[in-house]
């Protein structure tokens, strides 16, 4: 049985930690925690102790189950691994396997997740979730709550996480200098407050680059203000975020989209680029948009959504709901718009640039739009309607039988 005195000591500490967890003797299966000879980890036990080695390197050596953990501290679960003052900074190598049925149940904790706090050159790749279940309040996702300075590669979760501000899928809040890639999230995501997101609840950089590239959400979201069904709020002058979609259904009160609620940045950041949405959006108030609810900035490129919109309020839009700054080019929508007022097929409200873009007004059932071109279905069906769009690297499409797809 894991050590009930080191989980006690855990909970009294807090999320500041009065001691190091490193001052403490772990025990693994084999290893020196280096990068030549990590720390090898075969059970749960094992990975809770991680913890007590912030700056170690470490590989799964099998398929962890962590149904255990549901009856571990009085029922709060599994203690997260790294916080504010002793963050994790080491590598964490999933080798392929899986960690099963993790339990946190922390409502009142921030930086909740595997790990708590990701920071400076940490790796974490090649690692699943699944069956997780995992509560906390600020910073909490399934992955982690918070990271900067950080590679995160090859990761999937699936589950549910819930908190009340910052809540991702994946990760609750990404700082700069953090690359995302080939990372997945299924299940829900339930946010009490502000900033919710299918992968990310919020990206926030101003001078060190982000990078979001190949991710992709299946995923229910539930929130309030910044909803998207990848990233609820992403407000930043240096990210890219590209070759990356979203299933499932997001829902909100204000400024929800279906893969990002709120964009804003300075120029061309961030950059949104070959990235779709799919599924539904539906928020109780107002901005609200197939792709993106508000875009404060940066710039939408070669993207589309076939996503219905119900907007109870206005500004809603089948790709935009609406666009104050920044610039739109080479995209289209396809879905169902509903609501009130400052309502259109492909953008609700415009005040900006927007180029090369097109809804279907057959199938969005709206025949107006605050920028872009509207078109039947049968001409959204036609190459030749896309006015300067790349059909021999980005898009593709069988003439008279499919909308553009990303290649």
């Amino acid at each position: 049985m894991v050590c009930k005195l080191f989980f006690l000591l855990v909970l009294l500490l807090g999320a500041a930690y009065a001691v190091p967890l490193e001052n403490v003797a772990p025990q693994f299966a084999a290893g020196a925690g280096t990068a030549e000879n990590p720390y090898v980890i075969n059970t749960c036990t094992e990975l809770q102790q991680a913890g007590m080695s912030p700056s170690a390197d470490f590989i799964l050596g099998q398929d962890i189950d962590c149904s255990e953990t549901r009856g571990w501290n009085g029922g709060d679960g599994f203690i997260p691994i790294g916080t504010f003052n002793y963050r994790f900074i080491g590598i964490f190598n999933g080798n392929g396997f899986t960690v099963t049925k993790l339990f946190i149940r922390l409502p009142g904790a921030d930086y909740v997740g595997l790990f708590g706090y990701i920071g400076a050159d940490a790796n974490v790749y090649n690692l699943s979730i699944t069956d997780a279940d995992i509560t906390g309040s600020r910073y909490v996702g399934m992955l982690a709550g918070y990271t900067t300075s950080a590679t995160i590669i090859s990761c999937s979760v699936q589950g549910v996480v819930s908190g009340t501000y910052m809540v991702g899928g994946l990760i609750g809040q990404v700082f700069p200098q953090t690359v995302l890639t080939d990372c997945h999230a299924a299940g829900a995501v339930f946010g009490g407050s502000e900033h919710t997101g299918g992968l990310v609840g919020y990206l926030y950089a101003f001078e060190h680059y982000i990078e979001i590239v190949s991710c992709s959400t299946n995923v229910v979201v539930v929130g309030q203000r910044y909803s998207g069904g990848v990233i609820g709020y992403l407000h930043s002058s240096v990210t890219e975020v590209t070759g990356s979609y979203a299933l499932g259904s997001t829902t909100g009160t204000t400024d929800v989209g279906g893969l990002v609620g709120y964009a804003a940045g300075s120029g061309p950041s961030p950059l949104i680029t070959r990235s779709f949405a799919m599924g539904s959006v539906n928020a109780s108030n107002d901005n609200v948009g197939g792709l993106v609810g508000r875009q404060g900035g940066g710039s939408i490129r070669d993207c589309y959504a076939h996503a219905d919109i119900i907007s109870a309020y206005a500004y809603g839009g089948g790709l935009v709901g609406r666009q104050q700054y920044g610039e739109i080019s080479r995209t289209y929508s396809t879905g169902k718009i509903a609501g009130q007022t400052y309502l259109g097929g492909l953008i609700g409200l415009s005040e900006a640039s927007v180029d090369d873009s097109y809804w279907d007004t057959e199938a969005s059932g709206y025949p107006f739009s605050d920028g872009g071109t509207g078109k039947t279905t049968g001409e959204m069906m036609d190459p030749e309607t896309f006015n300067g769009w790349d059909f021999q690297n980005i898009w593709e499409m069988t003439p008279g039988e499919t909308y553009p797809e990303l290649r």
